[in-house]
């Protein structure tokens, strides 16, 4: 309990510090318990046997600009390996730029901590950028670069907490654009209200970093889910960005169905509303 009420204390204070949102290179999908490892390798295996996701995010900005995110992963357990192994694919489309990331996940499963597990986990992949030229042209620049990952990860029957830092190499594309350096601070703790209800709370903080010492901006998302029986719905916000709604049915216990919707709270994107959809097949 200790231990929670400290992260939990730690978490309350970064919120405060969350409100001024940075432009974001990785997506930052609303469901983030389905995503959550693309942002942290630690994840593969650990709540899951065998864990198959489909993420797909519309977002209309206001400016005529194409914008939308894909994100497709599966992972397993194997406990030769005294771990799990996981694939990541993701599509971002923002205007003129396309982002393509591959990544293969690696998480090691190290000790057994007050009732929960500690893993380790390493990925690593290719992020391939593109720019157009015209945006209606089929003309483009290409540029492929290496990509490394590093997470940690404690899971319980209560709660997941984590810490991960993505594109560590910070590789450069050209000389104006380069992989930002992104430390994911992410939070789900479970709170069982009877038999068939329960209510999750959820935090993901994700902050840039130019180099290792000098902060370059901070996100939030912050979620609240609850659950009865096989139903999910919640609500959630991106502090001075955007609210969101949610809702979700788990099918026996293995396929889950979800939908989200985000709308503007800002002057500059109010009432702008973004969909995301999700298809995953979960085994225990």
């Amino acid at each position: 309990m200790k231990l929670l009420n400290r992260l939990l204390f730690a978490f309350t204070f970064i919120i405060l510090l969350a409100f001024d949102c940075c432009a974001q290179q990785q997506p930052i999908f609303t469901q983030i318990d389905n995503a959550i490892n693309l942002y942290n390798p630690a994840s593969s295996g650990s709540t899951y046997s065998i864990k198959a996701i489909g993420l797909v995010r519309f977002q209309q900005n206001g400016f005529n600009d194409d914008q939308h995110s894909e994100l497709v992963h599966y992972s397993m357990k194997l406990k030769p390996l005294h771990g799990g192994i996981g694939v990541n694919y993701l599509h971002n489309q923002d205007g003129s730029k396309e982002f393509n990331c591959y990544k293969l996940n690696y998480s090691l499963h190290m000790a057994k901590l007050k009732k929960g597990d500690l893993s380790m986990g390493f990925s690593a992949g290719l992020n391939q950028l593109k720019t157009f030229s015209n945006y209606d042209s089929p003309k483009y620049n290409s540029y492929t670069r290496f990509t490394g990952d590093f997470g940690l990860l404690y899971t319980s029957n209560k709660f997941v907490t984590g810490i991960s830092i993505s594109q560590f190499n910070r590789a450069y594309y050209t000389k104006s654009y380069q992989d930002q350096l992104h430390v994911h601070l992410f939070l789900d703790y479970r709170i069982k209200i009877s038999s068939n209800i329960t209510i999750e709370p959820q935090a993901l903080i994700v902050a840039n970093l130019n180099g290792i010492t000098e902060l370059d901006g901070i996100a939030g998302l912050f979620n609240v889910i609850s659950a009865i029986n096989n139903i999910r719905f919640g609500f959630g916000i991106r502090p001075t960005d955007s609210a969101n709604a949610m809702i979700g049915w788990d099918i026996k216990e293995k396929y889950r169905i979800g939908y989200s919707l985000d709308l503007g709270i800002n002057s500059i994107n109010s009432g702008i509303g973004t969909h995301e959809l999700c298809l995953a097949f979960l085994l225990k």
